[in-house]
């Protein structure tokens, strides 16, 4: 086989030349490439250089530069060709559970969440809490955020208090406890219990809470401010969405947008004059820069709620809705479909149509059923109660 043979279309020529004459070291990457050319094992040229286990540290080390590297296509597609090779891992459970997760939260990040939790369901089910702590929270930490994903809130906030339940005394893993607790509050907010939801984001976000990391406090002031909006106390909203943003530009402005674009919406609910509705316009405008289309059907949700609510015009309320739909995949975002559908009934039902209007909140209904948002299912049968008969 010649150099150039050898190279293909993924190397170059001076790269093989190099690396045959010793004057290069080649990355993992690059020596995974040359051997599947050469039809031979990684070990091929390891054999009599390092032992079995610096091999093993080298792969598991390799995959996860490329996860950090956020190149998760090639984490994915090299960590499980290790994990099928024999000559790789076998016998080292260690490094391939440390493969597995690597594999588990590549396919996660890429969308891929029913194969993502083949993956970290195995190393949850093969480590123990007594005798691998942390890779055992850490498992069932990601299973958790994968049923999450794919809006199954109430099996995710189980997974959730698991994790702080088992992480509470554990100062080592502090962030995880912390996070856990956020996402059982989220949950709690997704599935319509607001009072618990409250509990647990306003003693996160409260002065007692002082040693919680910067950002997860942020994180916890945005859920109590939303859960207070949802529960109509809008002033208390927006107050809280002061402290909130002030603490973001203490800490290099993290999730300064998401911040100023609820307060946009607090304050329009609060005060729907035009200057207001202004200032709401031009987060919309922000938002409409964002290459995110879960962000853009979200503004586009509350969009359609301020042209039904406000400017009486059903018409815009409809194309903003189903624009929004037509953002989102059918298998994940379960609620704000629901609320988009629910929106699209309340167009109707202006429209005075409302065997049509019907229509739209028995599918909204429907699926608040399948998250068990129970708050949203009562809401829209209120709706369906006032439809003539």
């Amino acid at each position: 086989m010649t150099q150039r043979e050898l190279a293909g279309d993924r190397l170059s020529v001076s790269m093989i030349s190099r690396i045959e004459s010793g004057n290069v070291q080649p990355s993992f990457k690059t020596l995974t490439l040359i051997a599947r050319r050469l039809g031979v094992s990684l070990a091929f040229f390891q054999d009599g250089q390092e032992s079995f286990k610096s091999k093993t540290v080298s792969v598991v080390n390799a995959v996860r530069e490329l996860f950090e590297k956020e190149e998760y296509g090639q984490a994915i597609t090299i960590g499980q060709e290790m994990l099928e090779r024999s000559d790789c891992l076998d016998g080292d459970t260690e490094a391939a559970n440390s493969l597995k997760m690597l594999v588990g939260r590549s396919l996660y990040n890429v969308d891929r969440v029913p194969e993502a939790i083949i993956f970290i369901d195995d190393v949850y089910h093969k480590t123990s809490f007594s005798t691998h702590p942390v890779d055992s929270m850490e498992s069932l930490f990601w299973l958790a955020n994968c049923h999450f994903r794919s809006d199954q809130y109430a099996l995710a906030r189980t997974r959730y208090k698991e994790v702080h339940d088992k992480t509470r005394n554990l100062k080592r893993m502090n962030d995880l406890h912390c996070q856990s607790e956020i996402y059982m509050a989220t949950c709690a907010y997704r599935l319509g219990d607001l009072e618990d939801a409250m509990e647990i984001y306003g003693h996160l976000f409260s002065a007692s809470a002082s040693g919680l990391p910067p950002r997860l406090k942020i994180d916890a002031g945005m859920g109590l401010s939303w859960t207070h909006y949802k529960m109509h106390n809008v002033e208390k909203a927006i107050e809280i969405g002061g402290e909130v943003r002030s603490l973001s530009l203490k800490h290099g402005k993290y999730e300064l947008p998401r911040i100023e674009h609820a307060l946009g919406i607090y304050r329009f609910a609060n005060d729907p004059s035009s200057k207001a509705a202004e200032y709401w316009k031009h987060l919309r405008q922000t938002f409409g820069q964002t290459s995110q289309p879960i962000e853009k059907a979200n503004v586009l949700e509350h969009m359609a709620t301020y042209y039904l609510a406000v400017r009486d015009d059903p018409d815009e309320a409809e194309r903003c809705a189903r624009q929004a739909l037509g953002l989102l995949p059918d298998s994940r975002q379960t609620l704000l479909r629901a609320r988009l559908f629910r929106i699209l009934g309340q167009v109707e039902q202006h429209r005075q149509h409302a065997g049509f209007a019907l229509h739209w909140y028995q599918i909204a209904w429907s699926l608040f059923e399948v998250s068990q948002a129970r708050q949203e299912m009562r809401q829209t049968a209120d709706l369906i109660k006032t439809l003539p008969e």
